[in-house]
């Protein structure tokens, strides 16, 4: 007989007990384990010290990247919008009332033709609509349509729902930790994409990372 693992089983069924968690094998037996799945979850969400983390954090983001795009996608489904950035550029309408089109892209970190397509698709849609820019002859600036508007709030819920999410089962601790972390990084990759999107990557190295950060050749 295991005397080990009945010491350990009796060990859990007096914690079991103690903390009052039920009265009965079922009980004891989906307590016990709940028990050991956050401890199993807990190895599984503990990083690969032994290899280089920069991989393992870019694959990270793609990943909920993914998951985003995909809970989005859900959320748009009844909807006329068929993409996150098509939700974006009417958000930052919402707030901004009218944009250049050009400021409404980078805005949304799209690059410039995929963000015209996106115009081009509320525009059919009416959306939005677009005007002259009255200071700058050669720009056109953008606002959102009342059909638009009515649009945007009816798929508000269901977007709110996709970010509640993507937040999965982290506590309130632990997402402000994430946000915190998300905006150092964030503010990071803001200034190369205001000062220095496309230079090579060795020139964004030399600039923007410290000596001992750089991938040595």
């Amino acid at each position: 007989m295991q005397y080990e693992l009945l010491k350990e089983v009796i060990a859990q069924l007096e914690v079991f007990d103690r903390e009052d968690h039920g009265s009965d094998l079922r009980d004891f037996t989906m307590w016990l384990y709940n028990q050991l799945k956050v401890e199993e979850d807990k190895i599984e969400s503990t990083p690969h010290l032994d290899g280089n983390l920069d991989p393992q954090i870019s694959q990270l983001i793609n990943i909920f990247n993914a998951h985003s795009k995909h809970y989005t996608k859900t959320a748009l489904k009844n909807s006329p919008l068929v993409s996150v950035t098509d939700f974006g550029f009417l958000m930052s309408l919402m707030e901004e009332g009218s944009i250049r089109k050009t400021d409404l892209i980078a805005r949304n970190y799209s690059e410039l033709s995929p963000g015209i397509e996106v115009i081009k698709r509320l525009l059919r849609q009416e959306l939005v609509e677009d005007f002259n820019d009255p200071l700058d002859g050669r720009s056109k600036r953008v606002r959102i349509t009342p059909k638009g508007a009515e649009v945007f709030q009816s798929v508000l819920s269901e977007i709110n729902r996709a970010a509640r999410l993507m937040s999965g089962n982290l506590e309130v601790e632990e997402k402000l930790q994430l946000l915190a972390l998300g905006n150092k990084l964030k503010s990071f990759h803001q200034i190369i994409w205001d000062q220095a999107r496309g230079q090579d990557l060795t020139e964004l190295e030399n600039r923007f990372l410290p000596d001992y950060e750089r991938v040595q050749d």
